[in-house]
């Protein structure tokens, strides 16, 4: 059956059986508002089609068609759309007996779906379009997007229940939203390129897999919020200049290898930053990331990273306490950053201890005159005091000078331990 709709354009039905009529009446539009099957809105012709079951495929095949087209409430056998150029597509309520197929199709607005029932593997290939809202969808099989191009938002996730792989490859995707994603098969992603990755909602009890995942340019971002990632693999990735946050989530079961992480966090929705509550809290969000991926890390064995989000998750505790509310904790976060950077570097551990027995040197010995004309003999005097360690040296006689050259001790010789510490810090165990 043929549906004339324009000079150039068919609206193709192959069909052996229509079960109901094909409805030319009212529908639901993607607003929620009722539409004719051939109408105006706001001067623009919507094509909606309402109720209409099919025993075999529905093709929409043409060079351009340029009207919006809403399928709401149809069973049909499968769905494919030959055509270059479209409007936008909307399935609410549809149910496919196998498969959808859409192939090298532009279009000018979006692709969405709102509780659609799939029965077989879904293929979207060689797309371009400005949303893709994949919402609703139950199928005991899987969905693969693949070589496409969306300019918007990519979400998928919402109220699915998608038994089978969801696969997503070599693809440019300006946001990537995976929302609600619960009691739904295997996720994969593969050499995408995106600018902002979403996680939100994920409760994953299957298996998430990314491969070559890839930021566009400098400043993208990555979500992950109110999720548990469970079994995660991240597999050649570059994450390093993206804006990363990890918000009420746990992502401790994740596994990476040649993968790159940006060394600070983010908190984008933290917007008030100045008061002393929020920054705060905003500390306290970024020192629990850390302190996850800095276990992740542990788990692996990888030394760099582990002392990587070891230093930062430090830094944010430190920076979460005020003197008056802790201070011992405060000035032990404060000596670890001074000593040796938390652990990370051994060179600021020996400026720490030459510039510690520098203050005492010139402290205990400001009553005695100095000749600095005689420069090797302050450098006599200055590594004596440096280098005796458990013995006074006998110029140092009076109760204050020796009291100030063994409290001098206490500083020097925990100066050295940092700088030994940092220095094995690849070799020792943790």
């Amino acid at each position: 059956m043929i549906y004339p709709i324009g000079k150039d354009y068919k609206f193709r039905f192959t069909a052996s059986e229509f079960k109901k009529a094909l409805m030319l009446g009212k529908a639901l539009d993607e607003n929620g508002l009722e539409h004719n099957f051939f109408t105006e809105r706001k001067g623009e012709t919507i094509i909606v089609i309402s109720q209409v079951e099919v025993t075999e495929e529905v093709s929409i095949r043409a060079r351009t068609f340029d009207w919006p087209i809403v399928l709401f409430q149809c069973k049909i056998k499968s769905l494919a759309l030959i055509v270059y150029k479209l409007k936008s597509l909307f399935l609410p309520h549809v149910i496919i007996d196998e498969a959808i197929y859409l192939s090298a199709i532009e279009f000018e607005d979006s692709f969405k779906t709102r509780r659609c029932s799939f029965g077989d593997s879904n293929h979207i290939r060689r797309v371009k379009c400005k949303d893709l809202i994949l919402s609703g969808i139950d199928t005991a099989f899987g969905i693969n997007i693949s070589e496409s191009k969306i300019h918007g938002e990519l979400h998928i996730g919402s109220f699915c229940e998608i038994k089978g792989e969801t696969y997503l490859k070599d693809s440019i995707i300006n946001e990537v939203s995976v929302t609600g994603w619960d009691n739904c098969g295997k996720l994969t992603l593969e050499g995408i390129k995106f600018q902002k990755l979403n996680w939100k909602g994920v409760i994953n009890n299957s298996h998430i897999w990314c491969n070559n995942i890839n930021k566009l340019e400098e400043g993208s971002e990555i979500s992950i919020v109110n999720s548990s990632m469970g079994n995660w693999d991240l597999i050649n990735c570059d994450f390093r200049k993206c804006s990363m946050m990890i918000y009420s989530s746990k992502i401790v079961g994740m596994f990476y290898t040649n993968t790159q992480f940006p060394t600070t966090l983010s908190i984008f929705q933290l917007e008030d930053k100045t008061t002393l509550e929020s920054a705060i809290l905003h500390h306290g969000i970024l020192r629990d990331g850390y302190n996850q991926l800095k276990t992740v890390a542990q788990k692996l064995s990888d030394k760099k990273n582990f002392l990587l989000f070891q230093k930062a998750e430090l830094d944010s505790f430190y920076n979460s306490i005020e003197w008056q509310d802790d201070p011992f904790t405060k000035f032990q976060l404060l000596s670890m950053k001074w000593s040796n950077s938390y652990g990370t570097n051994w060179s600021r551990g020996v400026v720490f201890v030459l510039c510690t027995n520098l203050l005492f040197f010139a402290v205990i010995n400001f009553q005695r005159p100095i000749d600095f004309s005689r420069f090797d003999t302050f450098l006599s005097d200055y590594f004596t005091l440096l280098f005796s360690i458990t013995t006074k040296p006998v110029i140092y006689s009076t109760p204050w000078e020796v009291s100030w050259f063994w409290l001098s001790r206490i500083f020097i010789a925990f100066g050295i331990y940092q700088t030994v510490t940092a220095f094995r810090k690849f070799g020792k165990s943790d």
